[in-house]
């Protein structure tokens, strides 16, 4: 059943319409009246009816603006503007406000009770719409908890794999440049004192509570737990300053503490685009809480971990790549990384030697490899590594050594005329607009300007602000653009002359750029060249 009120300066109107209504078949069971804007505006706001039939020309308040203020609280409220003027004179604010009919006066039984009808009809078919919604929501909103819990459970107890990493990341819609891991404790002591039930409920809320806290820095964070610690991803597509992670995760502990009384302790991990590493930061991140039982909040700890020949294998790819085109600030960087990673490790002085020693012969090689061999001989002179590491004693000393080392091979790749940064980028970017008909791969060209596909990724990434297939599509877009203006081609030859050798793929990625189909755009081409 339904609410009406009814909204008129004129007593006889308003009981007219409560007789013609209250001796119909409609479904309405409660009726209340107001005669004028303001009194209308004090009742709906404690009757909340589903219907207002209101007069429009009223003392003090109009029927305008009463609907206007009541629709800010009942927005699904269905308002009937009755008027004895031509409601055209007023259908353009009315309909502004959201008005849902009009009715002239005198009104007929047959036009009211037809008008109502109407607007019953409407409020069952919004209400539906609005259950169905709702209900979507909540299935989706289970499906993502569902995907999010198996996200971290899988990190934590599986042999991961970065493709079904990434499939979840897809599956949860999440989009992110940036990545940091967070864990929790919360103290067994207090925990388990609880029954199972309310455990489970104190951990459940202490995670609401940290993605809460966290949307603040618009992080979005994926969390679950198991046992007595929490883990948690906090993802956001710009970096976020240290200083106010903790700031906000300090406050975070110290609520969860004071209202669900827990006591807690966190770690929270630098920021990192490595998804495989993540599983090793739980568990590196868990033990260093096990271990420092005095901590309460720390971020990026430093803490000694497993030598990773991967990890080594990487940087020295990195530092390879960085001083091939030239890029000495960053070539510095990663030395200095590079250096303080070996001094975490617990080993010797003459192991961490080694490793220097072994990097150096590797890029030395490589640069003759990949460059230019005639520069053997010139590498080669008066260089003697494990001579000059012998003589060095500590971490500063190996440092200014290996930088020492950097500047002279990038020096001496200047001299040979050796393709800095923005050159290589400059290269990619010619070799796509005179190869873009051909089928093109990010491999293919990182080939040719020797480089690996990943570094030459991110490099073009960070140099157009744009990734490399989405460069390569733009041009091909563009040129397609330029044959569909110019030429009378069919669109799918058009299509393959810029390296789509599908014709349906074309049109969608067509249609994506541009928000219009070729053919579409073609027509619009050429009416306007018409004109």
């Amino acid at each position: 059943m339904y609410k009406l009120l009814i909204v008129d300066d004129e007593h006889i109107e308003i009981e007219a319409l409560k007789y013609i209504i209250s001796n119909s078949n409609l479904p309405i069971n409660k009726i209340e009246t107001a005669n004028n804007g303001r009194n209308a505006i004090q009742i709906a706001s404690s009757f909340s009816p589903d219907f207002i039939i209101m007069d429009i020309k009223m003392p003090g308040i109009s029927g305008i603006e009463a609907a206007k203020i009541i629709k800010e609280t009942l927005p699904y409220c269905k308002i009937i503007f009755l008027s004895a003027y031509n409601y055209f004179d007023f259908a353009k604010e009315a309909i502004t406000i959201g008005a849902s009919d009009f009715l002239i006066k005198p009104v007929s039984n047959e036009n009211l009770i037809s008008v109502l009808e109407k607007m019953i009809k409407l409020t069952k078919a919004e209400f539906m719409d609005r259950e169905l919604k709702f209900s979507i929501e909540c299935k989706f909103k289970q499906i993502s908890t569902y995907f999010e819990n198996e996200l971290i459970n899988y990190l934590l107890f599986a042999e991961c794999k970065k493709s079904q990493i990434i499939e979840y990341f897809n599956a949860l819609n999440i989009d992110f440049d940036y990545l940091y891991c967070l864990v929790m404790e919360l103290d067994s002591n207090t925990i388990h004192d609880a029954s199972s039930l309310k455990e489970t409920m104190i951990k459940r809320r202490a995670i609401k509570i940290i993605k809460q806290d966290v949307a603040s820095l618009s992080f979005q964070c994926l969390a679950n737990y198991n046992k007595n610690m929490i883990y948690a991803l906090l993802l956001t597509k710009s970096k976020i300053d240290t200083n106010n992670i903790e700031t906000v995760l300090r406050k975070t502990s110290i609520y969860i503490e004071s209202n669900l009384l827990i006591r807690n302790r966190l770690v929270i991990s630098h920021s990192t685009e490595d998804l495989m590493g993540i599983k090793d930061m739980f568990i590196n991140y868990k033990q260093y809480l096990l271990t420092h039982p005095s901590l309460r909040i720390s971020c990026e700890p430093k803490f000694k971990s497993p030598m990773n020949s991967n990890q080594i294998l990487d940087n020295e790819n990195k530092l390879l790549e960085n001083i091939l085109i030239l890029n000495e600030s960053s070539s510095l960087i990663i030395v200095k990384d590079y250096v303080d990673y070996l001094y975490e490790q617990d080993y010797s002085l003459d192991t961490i030697k080694q490793y220097v020693y072994d990097m150096l012969i590797f890029i030395k090689k490589s640069i003759c490899i990949k460059i230019n061999k005639s520069l053997q001989n010139t590498l080669s002179i008066n260089v003697n590594y494990k001579t000059q590491l012998k003589d060095i004693l500590s971490k500063s000393s190996l440092y200014c050594f290996l930088q020492e080392q950097v500047i002279y091979f990038i020096s001496l790749l200047k001299q040979h005329n050796a393709i800095p940064c923005d050159s290589v980028i400059d290269r990619v970017c010619n070799y796509i607009n005179n190869n873009y008909m051909n089928n093109i791969s990010l491999k293919q060209v990182s080939n040719k300007v020797n480089l690996s596909s990943h570094y030459l990724s991110k490099l073009f990434k960070e140099q157009k602000l744009v990734t490399f297939s989405d460069y390569l599509s733009q041009v091909r877009i563009n040129k397609s653009k330029e044959l569909l203006k110019n030429t009378d081609l069919a669109i799918n030859v058009i299509g393959l002359k810029v390296g789509y050798n599908d014709s349906n793929y074309f049109t969608r990625a067509f249609k994506n750029s541009e928000s219009i189909t070729p053919k579409d755009y073609r027509n619009a081409a050429n009416n306007y060249l018409n004109m």
